[in-house]
């Protein structure tokens, strides 16, 4: 077991970078818990995941020891097998972000019920946030929770090495919930969950 951690540790320390990788806060993820019953997080580590659902990560060979149902992009197709509702806070990087949207809208199209809260830098030019932007599956009536530089934060994905587990975002980003017709349904997006991911997300 202190090989496995000391594997893991090795393996985030040498790719931490301010901002890498944090995860939403607790409180939000609580909120998306309590009203639409996320079971998996899509993007996660060992050091940002909810403890109480599931989740898939970069790097199963070191994180499988500690939880991770393996990679999201291998895992996919058997993890969606039956619908569900989850959470996507994947690394902001444009080619993540395109796949990301490509591989939740063609799920969406099935009629076992999907819903999806995804977390996106707020580049309204990339492909992947007009995907989902634009989609007849976006759940939201302003298509979008915004959240603008310096308002709201993050949790630290790198809080067991370096001081502080809250990180204030210097960029913008954006909140969508995409919802096949199966999926309104069984999650349904009340305004007690919009009010409590506004409220907990910002600074």
């Amino acid at each position: 077991m202190n090989l496995r951690i000391f594997n893991l540790l090795c393996r985030y320390e040498a790719l931490v970078a301010p901002g890498y990788h944090a995860a939403i806060p607790e409180k939000v993820s609580n909120i998306l818990k309590e009203e639409l019953a996320v079971t998996h997080q899509l993007f996660a580590s060992p050091f940002n995941c909810d403890p109480q659902i599931g989740y898939t990560s970069a790097y199963p060979d070191t994180d499988k020891y500690f939880g991770s149902k393996g990679n999201f992009l291998k895992e996919y197709p058997q993890l969606f097998a039956d619908g569900g509702s989850f959470e996507a806070n994947p690394p902001f990087l444009e080619e993540h972000l395109a796949l990301t949207s490509l591989i939740i809208l063609e799920t969406l199209k099935s009629d076992k019920p999907f819903s999806f809260v995804v977390v996106y830098p707020m580049w309204e030019d990339a492909i992947g946030y007009k995907l989902l932007y634009m989609s007849e599956f976006n759940a939201l009536e302003r298509r979008s929770l915004d959240f603008y530089s310096g308002s709201h934060k993050y949790d630290q994905s790198s809080q067991y090495w370096h001081k502080g587990t809250v990180r204030v975002s210097n960029s913008n980003s954006v909140v969508f919930i995409l919802q096949n017709a199966a999926g309104k349904k069984k999650y349904p997006v009340t305004s007690h969950l919009i009010d409590g991911v506004n409220s907990n997300f910002k600074q």
